[in-house]
């Protein structure tokens, strides 16, 4: 492991260089959205005002409704917010879906629902399951479900939790405490692959395998079907919509954090951590480790570690690997007071 000093104004070179790296999207704006295709059942309004787009029903009978993205998408991380008025109204968020011949769009769905639940524990254990399985019908209700996944005009029903896993119970009690019913909620869904992750307001929701759902498709924001006395009282409203492609081809990541120790400058114990971060080394995927020592005393930080990976995959694959996860347990938490990290796409 090699060893730099490092300045404040090269740290602060990296945080602009982490704010303006190359390849993560920008927020979409209004466009973006004046390409994307209303379709499904029926036609909702959608339009883009002051940075958030508002979707309301169109009449009072309407059937669902979705803005689909003229592009598809396979590997891809989505962020926005969303706010549902009343918080009756359901909606959802379309990823890897396809329009079907007669016009229904059919595929995973990211669940926006903040509405309490409906149903009593009669109905919901005993009348619901009695009724869904004389009409075979795979639907079962789910409490606090946001940013759950439900397999929109598919077979499966609720895909997680439920088919592809997942405790209901555990899920609804967790979403409860988290979504906020009358305000704005933050969601995160990321599918590379076969797998598919979702936050919800800065915590982990879904993380499952999903084999029948893995290749390219549409993006899609919904407004639901059902029986609106006023349909200009009912919106479904999302802002700061991101969508990163990470099928498409990327460039290195350099990971590094700055920090401060809790031991003495030149003592046993300092050398003793950097001796257990020089092993971080041996994780398939690390390049270029590298030890870095601030020159000015203005920023606080004394150190820093960065290290450089060829691609997403490496770098997700470090985070996650047994070897970092012992080193951030037994060495970098006892050991180090603060920290600043930076992640970032080289060039």
């Amino acid at each position: 492991m090699r060893s730099y000093r490092i300045s404040r104004a090269l740290l602060g070179a990296l945080l602009l260089a982490c704010s303006a790296a190359p390849g993560i999207a920008e927020p979409l704006g209004a466009a973006d959205f004046a390409t994307w295709i209303v379709q499904g059942e029926d036609q909702a309004n959608f339009e883009f005002v002051d940075g958030e787009l508002i979707g309301r029903p169109s009449k009072q009978e309407m059937k669902n409704s979705f803005l689909c993205s003229p592009a598809e998408y396979r590997d891809l991380r989505l962020l926005f917010e969303f706010r549902i008025s009343p918080s009756t109204l359901n909606s959802g968020a379309q990823f890897r879906s396809r329009v079907l011949d007669d016009g229904r769009i059919a595929g995973p769905q990211l669940e926006l629902e903040v509405v309490e639940p409906q149903f009593g524990w009669f109905t919901r254990h005993v009348m619901i399951p009695v009724f869904t399985t004389l009409a075979r019908s795979n639907w079962r209700p789910r409490d606090w479900v946001a940013a759950g996944i439900w397999d929109e005009n598919g077979s499966r029903g609720w895909i997680y939790p439920g088919d592809a896993g997942g405790d209901a119970d555990e899920f609804a009690e967790q979403g409860e405490k988290l979504i906020r019913v009358d305000g704005w909620n933050r969601v995160v869904l990321e599918a590379v692959g076969t797998r598919v992750r979702t936050w919800l307001n800065g915590e982990p929701r879904a993380d499952y395998i999903d084999d029948a759902h893995s290749g390219a498709g549409l993006i899609c924001f919904q407004v639901h079907g059902g029986m609106y006395e006023d349909p200009t009282a009912f919106e479904v409203r999302w802002r700061g919509i991101r969508i990163d492609d990470l099928a498409a081809p990327r460039s290195p990541i350099v990971h590094s954090v700055f920090f401060d120790l809790r031991s003495a400058p030149g003592s046993a114990e300092e050398k003793t951590f950097f001796e257990a971060a020089a092993k971080l080394a041996d994780i398939p995927g690390v390049q270029a480790l590298e030890r870095v020592e601030e020159v000015s005393a203005s920023n606080g930080f004394r150190f820093g570690l960065t290290m450089r990976f060829a691609s997403r995959a490496e770098y997700d694959a470090y985070n996650t690997h047994p070897l970092h996860q012992a080193f951030v347990q037994e060495v970098w938490i006892p050991h180090v007071t603060s920290f600043q990290e930076i992640d970032y796409l080289a060039p």
